[in-house]
């Protein structure tokens, strides 16, 4: 469990990176990925499940206001 913990953060950074550097087509995915590894080993409530949703939601409402 430590290992998909240490996983989906490191995906959830790297994301964030991306993100600030304006590089939204190479966050999408790592939020993606990070969302799916919690929701299937933490559910889809818990807080961190939550937090990486609202990047992602916040990530897509940026690449819809680009457009």
């Amino acid at each position: 469990m430590r290992n998909i913990q240490i996983l989906q953060q490191s995906l959830n950074n790297l994301a964030a990176l991306y993100r600030s550097q304006g590089r939204y087509s190479q966050a999408e995915p790592l939020y993606i990925q990070a969302l799916d590894i919690l929701e299937r080993y933490l559910g889809a409530n818990h807080p961190n499940t939550v937090t990486v949703r609202k990047n992602l939601a916040d990530l897509r409402d940026r690449l819809n206001s680009q457009q």
